[in-house]
Parts: structure tokens; sequence; C-alpha cells
């Protein structure tokens, strides 16, 4: 299910994450186990995650992504050499909401696209996916 395409203004989100060059086949195999390398890595330092987990799609080049894995977190902290500080920018965002398969998460990139190209907006940045449910608690991608 896609609710949306709508405007929403977001205040800076700090957050530290790894990043990594994949291609769109290899996310399945490639992303997904950075998240607990991110995660206990905040837990060693006592930070707590002010967020869902997410990739944000850095820099295109070819077939490849630059992608970082990470959580927000409600201060900017220091990264080291596995793990980087980030942060998303103030600002005005283009947002759709998905539920269902991995599989089907291409259409709502799509139809946020094309949202977007319909309205002419200039929008600057880089595609980020915010994963709302914690697979391990809820499997069934239906219902995330």
């Amino acid at each position: 299910m896609i609710s949306g395409p709508a405007l929403e203004n977001k205040e800076a989100l700090p957050y530290v994450a790894i990043i990594t060059q994949v291609t769109i086949p290899e996310i399945p195999a490639v992303l997904p186990p950075l998240i607990p390398k991110v995660f206990n890595w905040l837990q060693k330092r006592d930070i707590a995650p002010a967020g869902p987990r997410f990739f944000r799609y850095l820099e295109k080049n070819g077939d490849t992504w630059q992608v970082a894995v990470g959580f927000p977190v409600s201060h900017p902290v220091a990264g080291d050499n596995q793990v980087q500080a980030g942060s998303f920018p103030a600002g005005q965002y283009a947002v759709i909401r998905y539920q269902g398969p991995y599989t089907s998460l291409f259409r709502a990139h799509t139809t946020l696209e094309n949202w977007i190209k319909d309205l002419d907006f200039l929008i600057l940045g880089q595609p980020a996916e915010f994963y709302i449910t914690d697979p391990g608690l809820e499997p069934n991608p239906e219902n995330c």
C-alpha cells in the first residue's frame, strides 16, 4: 500500500551510518547485515537511536550506488573509521509511505519520482528509505 506523496518540512536530523558501494541486485545481501553493525556501534557508546534505521542513497555512479546504512541520533556524534557521522539537512522533503513486500519497493520510488516530475519541483538531495517496522519483530513485510 502506498500513501502520499506529500511535502513535509523536516528539522535537521543527525545520524551515524556505514557507507558502502552496492548495485541494486546486491541490496538484499549487502545492506541489511550492516544494520546490526551500526546498532552495536551505538550500543557500545551508550547512544540510543533517535529513529528508525534507514538506507540513504548518496550517489549513483553507473550501476553502483553509494549508500549510507544507519540510524538517526539525537545530537551529532563523532564517527570513526567504520561508522561515519552525517546529517539530513533541515528543509522540505517529498515523502511517500509504503507498506508491503520489499520486492515492490521500486514502485514507491517510481511513484514519488513521477509525482515530483509532474509538479515540476526542483528536488535536491538523495533518496532515503526509513524502515519503521523491525523485521525481527514483524517478519511479514505486508504488515510493515
